[in-house]
Parts: structure tokens; C-alpha cells; sequence
């Protein structure tokens, strides 16, 4: 499957804002479990701490991560993209 090959997060919400799609490090990095929730309730469950000026998202999983957002064609919802950064974060804060 193309989505598990994605060496990040990927959740796909549809234009009602209920999730569709993700991968398994999605699941990981925001706990997902069914049956699913609209996003604005996941990212509000998951999200511990914005910091650096929103650059980084601490999770309450304890992971650092970066969202990429890109609206799909047609206005049929949105791509979310989560970039675990903890190990350059980590590194930043220990320097």
C-alpha cells in the first residue's frame, strides 16, 4: 500500500472534517483508534504543546512533529502530513 510507504504521518480528511485515511505512523503518532472522530477532536486529544512559535507540536505521546497541510482537488478535503522531528528537536534544546 502506496500510504504505508510514506516515511511520515498521513491523514487524509474528507470536506466534512472526519478522517478517511492513514497510515500506520499516523495511528502511532496520534493514537488513533476507531471508530474514528472528526479532526478537529483527534488534534485536540493528541496535541499536549505548540511551541517555537508553532514551528514544532508536541503530541502527548511525547513525540515533536511538524504538520504540512495541502487541500485536495476539488475542495474534497485535506492531505495531513506529520513529520517527526523529536530526535532535531531534542538535539536544538540540548544545545
Amino acid at each position: 500500500d502506496w500510504l504505508e510507504s510514506i516515511p511520515a504521518g498521513v491523514v487524509i480528511i474528507n470536506a466534512e472534517g472526519y478522517i478517511d485515511s492513514y497510515n500506520k505512523q499516523a495511528e502511532e503518532l496520534l493514537e488513533l483508534q476507531h471508530p474514528l472522530k472528526n479532526w478537529s477532536t483527534v488534534l485536540n486529544a493528541s496535541v499536549k504543546q505548540v511551541i517555537n512559535d508553532g514551528h514544532y507540536i508536541v503530541l502527548h505521546c511525547g513525540k515533536c512533529v511538524v504538520f504540512k497541510t495541502q487541500s485536495l482537488p476539488n475542495a474534497k478535503g485535506q492531505l495531513v502530513l506529520l513529520i517527526d522531528e523529536t530526535d532535531i528537536y531534542q538535539s536544538n534544546v540540548s544545545t
